[in-house]
């Protein structure tokens, strides 16, 4: 009886064994799902290993190939490169007349299977949506003043012109084309221009959801209107339903060419792709449940950082090799190469970590948790990539300086002190460069007048970096000077401020320690 009457007092509801047990519950549950949790934190990242951005491929390719084909529409329609990557518009395209006047706007978004549309940012293919992304690609067609290049980078802008395209990219912040300087500048004028209008509704665009699904053994794509100004969806459009060997040539060959992509997308060698190209058009099922190893963890696992870290690594060991051969002492191997080969651990660890923590801070999960919060200058591309750096320099410091007391490089104490120094510099440099983007979308105002805040993609982080900049007289290269600079010094300054500690604490200790000897003698004396 005793016994029943303690159970149920231990196991009541809030009591601490009860709580205790639920939280150990808890914790173990979560710990379970460690390996999913994790790399849904890189979800919307070039990491993201669940596959959505590829899956999106799908449709991107189907909705690409019927706007180009003229099946909706009408043709001569030509694709521009848009702004958000993966979080913004899926397709823009534009109709160039032969004299270089645009003569319409589409905006297409694509879905896979039971994918939905976001509901952040206003609601995807909302009003509020489509004006964001169609200001931040105008943004992108906004350029300066251009010059003749030579050979286009792959990341430059396609401009249709009527009459051919040509290609406008940016370097070392010129803007450069492959085409006829004037002619190109005013076309990038008039679709810049033109994506202004369509984002304050002063024109009318079309607006279209490309779905692709699967029922059965058949392969299902769809096709619906959206109303821009108010987001309502109009009746579905029927593009291609049916088994692929009853699908039209041109509806099979889109079909291929889709999964040839998505399949590319997932990494797959091209010695594999043709048979499960061919595996997935005669079975509809097989693509939607393909799946491929989670690649999160292989962040920063790269040849550079390999080679970077080797370097650093051969570089600290020539340098404790020339301290010892200046100090006059026996060569110490073992240390050099200790140091060396720690120096090469700390520093790869260090900047696998950093390409973690920047990856983190781009993704959808950290994206939304800042979208609305002062914070929200974290998820800036510049900001996340100096964050990583400093994360980076942060583990790095930490692995080195315990890492060598662990193998007796050096003391316990000193591997305090290194720890210390390491990670107040590498905080410090982070704070630099997003206290100074705070700053400028806080109270910055760009060239035009209008308020940094305001502004989106490229134009916004020019002008933050004009803003910055400005204040030397300079411009966005001023701008980056002063963010790399001014970093270098806080580093520098953090550092000799914690090692400046510790030399007053030395010296306190220093002198106690002779007050001590000095009053001890005394009383002996007496």
């Amino acid at each position: 009886m005793r016994a029943q009457t303690a159970r149920r007092f231990l196991t009541r509801p809030g009591s601490h064994v009860a709580m205790a047990t639920a939280s150990a519950t808890s914790l173990v549950g979560t710990l379970s799902d460690v390996h999913t949790l994790v790399p849904r934190l890189h979800a919307g990242t070039s990491a993201d290993p669940f596959t959505s951005v590829s899956k999106g491929v799908l449709g991107e390719v189907m909705a690409d190939a019927l706007v180009h084909r003229g099946v909706l529409g009408g043709s001569g329609w030509t694709p521009l490169a848009t702004a958000g990557a993966n979080h913004g518009i899926d397709g823009l395209y534009v109709r160039v007349g032969r004299d270089g006047r645009v003569l319409g706007v589409m905006v297409a978004e694509s879905k896979t299977y039971t994918s939905t549309l976001n509901s952040s940012q206003g609601g995807q293919m909302g009003p509020a949506w489509l004006e964001r992304w169609l200001h931040e690609t105008a943004d992108l067609y906004s350029v300066g003043p251009l010059e003749r290049g030579g050979v286009a980078p792959a990341h430059a802008l396609e401009v249709p012109l009527g009459d051919g395209s040509a290609r406008v990219w940016q370097e070392g912040g010129v803007w450069k084309t492959d085409g006829n300087t004037v002619k190109v500048g005013r076309a990038c004028a008039r679709i810049s221009r033109t994506l202004e209008a369509a984002a304050e509704r002063l024109i009318r665009y079309r607006a279209r959801i490309f779905r692709y699904t699967t029922s059965g053994d058949q392969h299902v794509l769809t096709v619906r209107d959206v109303d821009p100004s108010t987001g309502v969806k109009g009746a579905k459009v029927l593009i291609v339903s049916g088994r692929f060997e009853d699908l039209s040539p041109f509806q099979q060959k889109l079909l291929r060419q889709a999964f040839r992509a998505y399949f590319e997308a997932l990494g797959q060698s091209d010695a594999n792709i043709e048979g499960l190209v061919e595996r997935a058009c005669h079975d509809p099922g097989f693509a939607q449940n393909f799946q491929v190893k989670a690649r999160w963890w292989m962040l920063g696992l790269t040849a550079a950082n390999l080679a970077r870290s080797a370097f650093a690594g051969v570089f600290a060991g020539a340098v404790e090799l020339g301290l010892q051969a200046l100090g006059g002492q026996r060569i110490e191997w073992q240390r050099v190469v200790g140091v060396a080969a720690l120096t090469f651990g700390a520093s790869m660890a260090g900047l696998v970590g950093g390409a973690h923590v920047t990856s983190l801070v781009q993704g959808r999960v950290v994206q939304r948790l800042f979208a609305r919060t002062a914070l929200g200058v974290l998820r800036q591309g510049r900001v996340a990539a100096v964050l990583g750096s400093s994360s980076a320099a942060g583990v790095a410091a930490l692995l080195y300086a315990y890492g060598g007391a662990l193998f007796g490089l050096h003391s316990w104490g000193q591997a305090h002190r290194l720890a210390a120094i390491g990670v107040t510099g590498a905080a410090a440099g982070g704070v630099v460069t997003p206290a100074a983007f705070l700053a400028a979308q806080s109270f910055g105002t760009a060239s035009t007048g209008t308020a940094i805040g305001s502004l989106f993609g490229a134009a916004k982080t020019s002008a933050t970096l004009a803003w910055i900049g400005g204040g030397v007289g300079g411009g966005v290269a001023a701008g980056s000077a002063v963010l790399t600079g001014g970093a270098f010094l806080v580093v520098l300054a953090a550092g000799a401020a914690v090692r400046r500690t510790f030399s007053v604490l030395d010296e306190r200790e220093r002198l106690a320690l002779v007050e001590g000897r000095i009053l001890l003698a005394t009383r002996r004396l007496a």
